[in-house]
């Protein structure tokens, strides 16, 4: 199973990568820009942190589903005491991927656009790196985004 994901996350890599070197071309040499929009974001703090600082999660719903959907999951996470090992968590985010929920709607969704909305968000909300979690097509813009920004 492992070894079959990693072929296809490679893949989709390689779709991607060829189709910002075909578009790039017939930009007459200018680099490829994809437009990012302000992705709505939940946020849900650990309880009782007494303020201390802790890792950051970044949870992405999958297709036509929609931040409300990680809500209850996140509210125990971060509580004490339904949850007493967070690892370190202090926030954590359910966010609505572009064209679902509260985010902006637009005409584009492309795998290199949600990649984009991702850098945005984490910039917007002063966050240098996160761990993140995605369902179905919230999985395959978090791949697409750790094979793209390792560092982050």
């Amino acid at each position: 199973r492992k070894e079959m994901l990693v072929r296809l996350v490679r893949a989709n890599k390689e779709v991607i990568a060829r189709t910002v070197s075909s578009s790039s071309s017939s930009t007459a040499g200018q680099a490829q820009r994809f437009s990012s929009v302000d992705l709505h974001a939940q946020q849900f703090n650990r309880q009782g942190g007494a303020g201390k600082e802790g890792e950051q999660l970044i949870v992405a719903h999958g297709l036509f589903g929609s931040s409300t959907n990680w809500r209850s999951f996140l509210s125990s996470l971060m509580n004490p005491s339904s949850c007493p090992h967070p690892h370190g968590l202090s926030k954590s985010f359910s966010i609505d991927l572009r064209n679902h929920g509260q985010s902006p709607h637009t005409p584009t969704m492309t795998a290199a656009d949600m990649v984009s909305d991702l850098v945005a968000l984490q910039d917007r909300l002063g966050l240098p790196s996160s761990f993140f979690i995605g369902h179905s097509l919230g999985g395959k813009a978090v791949m697409n985004f750790a094979l793209e920004h390792p560092e982050r």
